[in-house]
């Protein structure tokens, strides 16, 4: 049993324009629901102990970039650090400026 700390960062100047919702879904050996928890906004998730997890991240555009032009707006990156039992790994993924991001994520 591990717990997962997870944590969305990213150096894009216009990040503020975007809201973070984070939801994990806590699984125990044998693959079935043990708990559920979520977060909107920055921040870190963390979750209750358990076998491995199941993480969905959307990051959603709450205003769009200021030039209308596709081209001048190109997808950005984020980091997605993810912390059990005293290791971390991270990943980077890229955001659509206009479509946002979503994922799942399996954290083993």
């Amino acid at each position: 049993m591990k717990s997962f700390r997870i944590e969305v960062r990213s150096a894009f100047p216009e990040w503020e324009r975007y809201d973070v919702y984070m939801t994990a879904v806590c699984l125990d050996a044998d693959g079935q629901m043990s708990d559920y928890v979520s977060l909107t906004g920055r921040g870190v998730l963390e979750t209750p102990p358990c076998d491995h997890a199941d993480l969905y991240l959307y990051v959603i555009a709450r205003e769009f970039p200021a030039s209308e032009i596709i081209a001048k707006s190109p997808p950005f990156e984020i980091e997605l650090v993810v912390s059990a039992e005293g290791r971390n790994s991270s990943s980077s993924h890229f955001v659509n400026q206009w479509g946002g991001l979503s994922i799942k994520l399996p954290l083993i």
